[in-house]
């Protein structure tokens, strides 16, 4: 029998099967070095009104970035700027997992190198591509979710549950 469980259940399996194939692009076009990007991403219902059913893709905020890049002007890093910059002490704790095995000092000289590049060229930066399996740096949101929306809407198959539970109270009925 069709429930409003039953509608709001495949609805949830669609949204999760939705941040999968968008987890599967973060990690294609290579953003995966802590994994936490890729694991922040989940589908949810918000509003089980059967009326109205209203899901969400939840991300951490930075995946926007990731997602649209960031041109050289917007880059937050100038040289003599002194104090702390949030940028620079991102790209450290970055470095720590990609290459756990540097000493401060090449650390420290990894991560101006990038800081530099970044400023002069944006990101992503032309080298990230070569850490790609699509070719892709950015989009992740039009490549994972938007490209998959159909396939959502026919895995959904509202119409189908439907038939699936007037079957079922047929067979119930006749047995």
């Amino acid at each position: 029998m069709l429930t409003k469980q039953k509608v709001i259940q495949r609805f949830q399996d669609g949204l999760e099967k939705l941040a999968d194939q968008a987890r599967q692009e973060l990690a294609q076009q290579g953003h995966r070095a802590t994994g936490k990007g890729i694991a922040s991403l989940e589908g949810k219902v918000t509003s089980d009104n059967l009326r109205k059913l209203v899901g969400v893709i939840l991300a951490n905020d930075y995946l926007i970035p990731v997602d649209t890049g960031v041109s050289a002007s917007r880059v937050p890093f100038g040289r003599g700027g002194g104090g702390t910059s949030k940028y620079i002490q991102g790209l450290l704790r970055w470095v720590n997992v990609i290459r756990p095995g540097l000493s401060d000092r090449e650390r420290f000289s990894f991560v101006f190198a990038i800081a530099n590049t970044h400023e002069r060229e944006g990101i992503p930066s032309r080298g990230s591509y070569q850490f790609t399996a699509n070719g892709r740096r950015k989009n992740w949101i039009k490549f994972g979710i938007e490209d998959n929306e159909q396939e959502f809407e026919k895995e959904f198959r509202l119409f189908d549950l439907i038939v699936d539970s007037f079957d079922e109270a047929i067979a119930k009925a006749s047995a």
